[in-house]
């Protein structure tokens, strides 16, 4: 899911909300939030990243919350864990920056 960077203050609040829940406790979730300036714009942007480990529609119900807030982009989607394990070997740029430090 990608953010506007207006949407920073909701994101944060709704987090800090969302981690002292049930579902924010549970084992089975993760997620990672990154700043970016994609191309072909370089828009600052905010990503998030979920993880359900279980079926999409319980993921979603899980991260109602950050859905609510009405992401810009949202390409989440059920991956079998197979699938998502050959995409990362085959992505050529986390081989080659997997072991550079920032600079």
């Amino acid at each position: 899911m990608v953010f506007a960077p207006t949407q920073l203050e909701a994101l944060v609040h709704t987090f800090n909300k969302w981690t002292q829940t049930e579902d924010g406790k549970n084992p089975k979730t993760a997620f990672f939030y990154t700043c970016a300036r994609a191309p072909p714009d370089f828009i600052p942007t905010i990503a998030m990243l979920p993880f359900y480990d279980g079926d999409e529609a319980e993921g979603r119900r899980i991260f109602k919350p950050f859905f609510d807030l009405g992401p810009v982009v949202d390409l989440t989607k059920q991956i079998p864990y197979v699938e998502q394990v050959h995409s990362l070997k085959a992505n050529k740029l986390t081989i080659e920056w997997s072991n550079k430090p920032f600079s």
